[in-house]
């Protein structure tokens, strides 16, 4: 790890748009990484891969430039298995968890962490305040005339917290159909108090309420499972 090469992030003033455009002068004036290597070889990339970090006092923000011969995205489900496709994907050390974020070209994006539910706190405040945006435009190779290469620019921000958050059961749909209330406990640990319901799990509203007001939690919208 000692020869791996040093990267400065600069703080500046403003907020980005999310968009996934990489041109603005923000990113230009921005240090950018050295090409990615291979994996297996350590050599440098076939086709170049580069990533940028920007901060600010409420956000970090990280842009990758991409080529890539054969765009292609189908997987269109949140937290599906994206990786089926060529994606982007940046891994973040947490001391305490592996965090995985995949992103594919149609901007479809699975996190994953890997640690005890009852510490996943910051795995949901980082969810919670995630956005993404990616842009991909056709671009000729230098190459070989009748080819063509495309270049996929992914930009995605995580805020710092500076307001308690929500949680939508869609976070938690497979516990919560196996038990409602031990899943409630399970929120009310982190800190979080805040629900919105995409389901009633097999419940009426009335269960539902009940078991919320037992725990001290309130339901701001909810949708019935019809």
């Amino acid at each position: 790890m000692a020869n791996l090469p040093d990267y400065i992030a600069k703080k500046i003033k403003s907020d980005i748009v999310i968009d996934g455009d990489i041109g603005k002068e923000v990113w230009q004036k921005a240090n950018w990484s050295r090409r990615f290597a291979d994996m297996v070889t350590g050599d440098t990339s076939m086709y170049n891969t580069q990533a940028s970090m920007l901060w600010n006092d409420q956000f970090l923000y990280i842009a990758f430039n991409a080529e890539e011969p054969f765009v292609e995205a189908r997987q269109t489900e949140r937290d599906g298995i994206i990786f089926l496709e060529n994606d982007l994907e940046l891994f973040i050390d947490g001391g305490d968890c592996y965090y995985e974020l995949e992103v594919n070209a149609a901007n479809t994006i699975s996190f994953i962490n890997f640690k005890k539910m009852k510490k996943r706190i910051s795995c949901l405040l980082l969810t919670y305040f995630l956005m993404t945006a990616v842009m991909v435009r056709a671009q000729d190779n230098a190459l070989a005339a009748n080819e063509k290469k495309d270049v996929g620019n992914l930009l995605f921000a995580g805020k710092t917290m500076t307001e308690q958050p929500g949680m939508v059961s869609y976070t938690y749909r497979n516990s919560f159909t196996r038990n409602v209330a031990a899943i409630l406990d399970t929120i009310k640990s982190l800190g979080i108090t805040n629900i919105e319901f995409s389901n009633l799990f097999g419940k009426t509203a009335l269960e539902l309420r009940k078991l919320l007001d037992e725990r001290g939690m309130i339901c701001t919208s909810g949708k019935g499972s019809g």
